[in-house]
């Protein structure tokens, strides 16, 4: 079965980005370019990608949309701008003329102080204008700000909002609510999806061992359904915890595990990113 992979990274060190997770992992302050990614690919069976900006700025999402435009396989950009900004998200809008594959933006919630910031009226304005356009967004949610994406769903009822990583739901801790209620909400809103990416990452505890992540997957299955959840890999992330075809392999087995049919395991690895990014 071929793969789909809804969530990847690059970056450039010396271009000097503000990327928060090179400031945690060493091991990730290296060069991670299209050429390294294609080599994990052709071994995984992954046949496109989507590129996930990393940095708050628009210059880093030039930068990805520049260095993948003439590359097939990277099928669609998701940028950033920034959404309380009105004039920004209007920028932002624009580059689709010019940018074919800038299929929607990222707002970084874990990097505002506000749980709530999502919901305000200015960036509610924002929200507003990428559904004009047609454009998505994903969110890097954790479980203290899925109530104030479930309000902006039910403001926006035609908005395609992509909750990444599942939500970081607290699997190193076993944690459950309010994850578990959140996510549940938000499938509820027929314009979401969520991201089976991210998990292993999140999962490992004080002694490094990585916490089973199974029922917090299971959960969102059930909520979302299969054909709204989308693999992702989060490389070069992923690098931290096992690697791209550690991940890969792991993924398909958790779902053959859970008894899913095949064709409900083609869905989410396969079908569910393109369908939500419209590619």
């Amino acid at each position: 079965m071929r793969t789909f992979d809804s969530h990847v990274h690059f970056w450039q060190v010396a271009r000097g980005d503000d990327i928060l997770i090179l400031q945690h992992e060493s091991r990730l302050r290296q060069d991670y370019l299209p050429a390294c990614l294609l080599q994990e690919m052709v071994s995984s069976g992954v046949d496109g990608v989507v590129v996930i900006q990393s940095a708050p700025t628009s210059v880093e999402t030039d930068f990805l949309l520049t260095l993948t435009r003439d590359i097939p396989w990277v099928r669609a950009v998701v940028g950033w701008a920034d959404l309380s900004d009105a004039r920004g998200v209007e920028k932002f809008c624009d580059r689709k003329s010019t940018y074919p594959k800038l299929v929607g933006m990222r707002a970084m919630l874990h990097r505002q102080e506000d749980p709530n910031w999502i919901s305000n009226e200015a960036v509610r304005a924002g929200v507003d204008r990428l559904v004009s356009a047609g454009l998505t967004l994903d969110v890097t949610a954790h479980p203290k700000h899925l109530a104030a994406c479930v309000s902006v769903l039910q403001a926006e009822p035609t908005l395609r909002l992509m909750i990444d990583h599942l939500g970081f739901p607290e699997t190193a801790t076993g944690g459950w609510q309010p994850w578990a209620d959140g996510i549940r909400k938000i499938a509820s809103h027929q314009g979401a999806a969520c991201k089976f990416s991210g998990l292993l990452e999140g999962s490992r505890r004080n002694d490094n061992a990585i916490a089973p992540i199974d029922a917090y997957v299971r959960h969102a299955i059930e909520c979302f359904g299969p054909t709204r959840v989308a693999f992702g890999s989060n490389w070069p992330v992923v690098e931290v915890a096992g690697g791209y075809a550690f991940w890969h392999d792991a993924a398909k087995l958790i779902l053959t595990e859970m008894g899913l049919t095949q064709a409900d395991c083609q869905e989410i690895l396969c079908k569910s990113g393109p369908r939500f990014y419209k590619l």
